[in-house]
């Protein structure tokens, strides 16, 4: 139940995904939800301010198989500070498409 891949809540966050962004794995937590609007396809979440030793990218899809990086910008400073995971939708079909985030030691 301790490993890096392992949900033991069942929320869809893997335990490395519940560190990296300051959650507890034992709790469910809500999804995020994207919003689509001029800027593109984005969602917002919170991380713990320096916590280095977990790498985040964001990256995007229109078909699960093949998949892009896109942009992450900081929102707020502070602890947790506020990320957004923004894709502009400046190529593939932007009627299909996904984001995720993604964590790496």
């Amino acid at each position: 139940m301790a490993a890096e891949d392992v949900d033991p809540d069942g929320d869809g966050f893997p335990n490395l995904a519940e560190y990296a962004l300051g959650l507890d794995p034992s709790v469910a937590d809500p999804m995020m939800q994207a919003v689509r609007d001029a800027d593109g396809f984005w969602f917002v979440f919170q991380r713990p301010a320096g916590r280095t030793d977990v790498t985040c990218t964001a990256e995007s899809s229109d078909d699960l198989g093949l998949w892009n990086p896109v942009i992450l910008e900081k929102q707020s400073e502070g602890d947790p500070e506020l990320w957004r995971a923004r894709d502009p939708l400046t190529s593939g079909d932007p009627a299909k498409r996904f984001l995720r985030l993604r964590f790496l030691r």
